[in-house]
């Protein structure tokens, strides 16, 4: 049989199964089962559950499926994929700045709470779907996240932010609880479980959510690294002038005890002409030369 014969096959098959209510799952997907289609209302029958192979639905029923494996949503402005860009954050000193996220979670399979998520927020943006799920993400998840980083932003200053890991850590606790609450207000149940979480049976946990390190502007950055380089010029200025003005001290003090032949004495020992010297009873200094090897 050649391919273009196969292909109706293919589809009166697929056809067929629909028909006499015949359903499959993939083993990191879940499914809800409504009834109801042209001459019935629909009802929610039950739950296709991961791995099914040819299992009955009931003729005319919908199966709508979704994930159970690792989910994300990302923001950050390295353009790898993710789903949205960095957020926009203003400082307590006022400045812009762009903050990564990051959060990890799956699907809760509690079948009350699964069939309430999708009955509440699924079918609003069919999330089933590829799109539909970036949809329900980009409504329900992004808002809260933005506000939320927004507003804990303003709590820090940004030299701070920059530079001190501790605030940065501050920071990042305060955004990731600020999120987790204001998704929760919104979508009023725990839909979301945390990465570790394997199904009925297991603690649902909560998901997880990183907030990187707040970026400032190009020029922001520069005029700071720009400040750090003059500082440590001037404390390195601060120590030589230190060293020098310690030295000064040195020759004076020495002018001071043995007379203007003091500080020439110093050098002469430093350059090993003379080896040491004496002080006679009269105060005066005399040096005494390096042996001469014999022979």
């Amino acid at each position: 049989m050649n391919k273009k014969a196969l292909i109706p096959l293919v589809l009166m098959l697929a056809l067929f199964a629909g028909a006499c209510g015949v359903a499959s799952s993939e083993t990191n997907e879940i499914g809800l089962i409504y009834s109801g289609g042209t001459f019935e209302e629909k009802e929610f029958k039950g739950f296709l559950k991961p791995g099914s192979t040819t299992e009955s639905v009931g003729a005319g029923s919908s199966v709508y499926r979704y994930r159970i494996d690792q989910r994300s949503y990302r923001g950050d402005a390295k353009n790898n994929g993710a789903d949205a860009g960095p957020v926009g954050v203003t400082s307590k000193d006022t400045v812009a700045m762009g903050v990564d996220y990051q959060l990890y979670f799956k699907l809760n399979q509690d079948e009350k709470v699964l069939r309430k998520f999708h009955e509440n927020l699924g079918v609003k943006t069919q999330a089933w779907t590829d799109e539909g799920w970036k949809q329900m993400l980009r409504d329900y998840f992004e808002p809260q996240i933005e506000r939320s980083l927004e507003a804990a932003a303003l709590n820090y200053n940004m030299r701070e932010l920059y530079s001190s890991e501790e605030v940065r850590v501050a920071f990042q606790n305060d955004a990731v609880g600020r999120i987790k609450q204001a998704i929760k207000d919104v979508i009023g149940d725990d839909y979301f479980c945390g990465p570790s979480y394997t199904g009925k049976g297991s603690d649902c946990g909560e998901f997880t959510m990183t907030v990187g390190k707040p970026n400032p502007p190009e020029e922001v950055v520069k005029a700071l690294q720009a400040e750090q380089t003059n500082a440590a010029a001037v404390v390195a200025q601060t120590t030589a002038n230190q060293r020098i003005a310690e030295e000064l001290k040195a020759e004076r003090e020495l002018v001071n005890l043995y007379g203007p032949e003091g500080a020439l004495l110093r050098e002469a020992i430093k350059s090993g002409k003379v080896q040491q010297f004496i002080i006679d009873n009269s105060g005066r200094s005399t040096t005494q030369a390096p042996a001469q090897p014999k022979g």
